[in-house]
């Protein structure tokens, strides 16, 4: 969230592998105009946009990985734990 804890309906679990930006998203409403949203699925292009730039510089998936998630902020339990995975996302 903006205090930099984890969203409360954020996923948790042994799958989660970096934190990334989720609450109060500002987007395109529907209509026009804009608003804030909160979720994952918020979080979800600013890891893929990530991805993406790292890819340009390698073109092994493991090795992007590796990066993304060697440069994220350690922020939950040292190493990666089921709440932010590997840390905040660092881009």
């Amino acid at each position: 969230d903006d205090r930099g804890r984890a969203f409360r309906l954020a996923n948790r679990g042994e799958y989660v592998d970096i934190a990334a930006p989720g609450v109060n998203i500002r987007h395109a409403r529907a209509g026009g105009g804009f608003i804030a949203s909160s979720g994952t699925s918020y979080a979800v292009p600013f890891v893929t946009v990530a991805a993406a730039r790292l890819m340009q510089s390698t073109s092994e998936p493991t090795a992007m990985l590796d990066r993304l998630y060697t440069s994220a902020l350690d922020i939950g339990a040292p190493g990666r734990d089921q709440i932010y995975g590997y840390g905040q996302l660092r881009f």
